[in-house]
């Protein structure tokens, strides 16, 4: 299901709001299937102590991408998980991201490759790393969107 939520945005505060987006998608699922086991989760960027999100428009993306050349920042999921009848779990797992240098035609070239307006932080690790990443730690998955560490344990409690 896609849920039909309106996403929030703590601007100093990329945990909350990654915690808050997550459990409230996980609600709006709830309401609709009570029978069904629920997992939901909600990705941003947390840069220089601020919570970056989805740009608005290409414009902001570009912005994006050049305010992370050369630096690192970390990428959070919140996620939540429940069984029907039971307590909701909720995570936050956190990867570090850091940026290749970039200059307006490096980002000119993955913005033509890459459609960055639906993706906290305006890129996508799996669509043209090459062109922006130089490196990150932890989890790949997480960067993706959905630490696998993390469903793969909840899907034992199933």
């Amino acid at each position: 299901m896609a849920p039909e939520v309106v996403e929030r945005t703590h601007g100093s505060e990329p945990r909350r709001t990654a915690a808050e987006n997550a459990r409230a998608k996980h609600d709006w699922c709830r309401a609709r299937r009570p029978d069904a086991s629920i997992l939901a989760a909600d990705t941003v960027i947390e840069f220089e102590g601020r919570c970056v999100g989805k740009p608005a428009d290409l414009r902001e993306a570009a912005g994006q991408l050049a305010a992370f050349s050369g630096k690192s920042h970390t990428v959070l999921t919140g996620a939540a998980f429940s069984v029907p009848g039971g307590p909701v779990q909720e995570r936050i797992t956190a990867s570090s991201v850091r940026f290749r240098d970039l200059g307006p035609a490096d980002i000119d070239e993955y913005m033509s490759r890459v459609t960055p307006l639906d993706k906290a932080g305006s890129y996508d690790i799996d669509q043209h790393p090459e062109l922006i990443i130089d490196s990150f730690v932890g989890s790949r998955s997480n960067i993706m969107g959905l630490p696998s560490s993390v469903v793969k344990e909840w899907m034992a409690l199933r």
